[in-house]
């Protein structure tokens, strides 16, 4: 006797059940590893970025010790490199709070400030962007706010940049620019981020959001981090774009102005 329409229906329903499950399972695993990739990158940030404070305060140290002993040490001399001090010692605390909120397991939806995740993003890769020699250029036109969790959209734009870390690398690009802009454009308020390395191939270009497409599979590459990009985006409303424009690629994030 052959199934019902109520029970084949029913069978479907299931199976269809059964797949969305094992699709919010592999999204789950892709980000955790693409995070943890991400995590062991920014340990050796927060290491090096300390080095140079640390090794301020030390020499501060030495000099105070030294002064003592020749007797050039009074009240206002004290004073002068307590600041001095402080201002090294403050630089460490912001720079800690960014990376433990950067990777703080949060799923807290909120509203936050756009030009203030651009700053914050900017500080946790400081000694990524100083080390390959980049000049990052902020055209801060509008600022606007986005609903969503926040160090999840800092991922979004970490990939971006880091992206075109690589590809300056890759190219042996020699003056290297990434130009942030922010704006409004015809009711969609916009991110924009263009570098100077050269463009995608356009054979490539319109793949580069696909799930396991990868142009660095001998450098490591993965094919997660610009597919997760576009998925965080979409997540909180947003829709992103690439694009070549004059001697790079540009990225756009675009959101329905409220």
């Amino acid at each position: 006797m052959g199934k019902s329409n109520r029970e084949i229906l029913e069978n479907c329903l299931s199976q269809l059940e059964k797949k969305e499950r094992e699709i919010l399972t592999l999204k789950e695993l892709l980000e955790s590893q693409s995070k943890k990739a991400m995590m062991g990158g920014m340990l050796d940030a927060i290491a090096h970025q300390w080095n140079q404070p640390l090794g301020v305060i030390s020499l501060y140290s030495k000099m105070l010790l030294n002064d003592y002993e020749y007797g050039d040490i009074n009240r206002e001399y004290l004073q002068h490199y307590e600041s001095k001090i402080d201002l090294q010692i403050d630089y460490l605390t912001e720079t800690l709070q960014e990376f433990r909120d950067f990777f703080r397991p949060t799923k807290q939806r909120e509203n936050f400030s756009v030009q203030s995740v651009i700053k914050s993003v900017l500080l946790i890769m400081q000694d990524t962007i100083k080390g390959s020699q980049i000049t990052v250029n902020i055209d801060k036109e509008e600022d606007f706010h986005i609903f969503g969790i926040k160090n999840e959209f800092k991922h979004v734009l970490i990939n971006i940049l880091s992206n075109a870390k690589d590809i300056f690398i890759e190219r042996k690009i020699t003056k290297r620019e990434i130009n942030v802009k922010i704006t409004k454009e015809n009711g969609y308020n916009i991110i924009y981020i263009r570098d100077n390395g050269g463009g995608i191939p356009e054979y490539v270009i319109d793949r580069i959001f696909e799930l396991n497409f990868t142009t660095k599979s001998e450098r490591g590459g993965t094919g997660v981090g610009l597919y997760l990009t576009k998925e965080i985006a979409e997540k909180m409303k947003g829709e992103m774009g690439v694009r070549n424009f004059e001697d790079g690629a540009e990225f756009s994030i675009c959101f329905k102005a409220e």
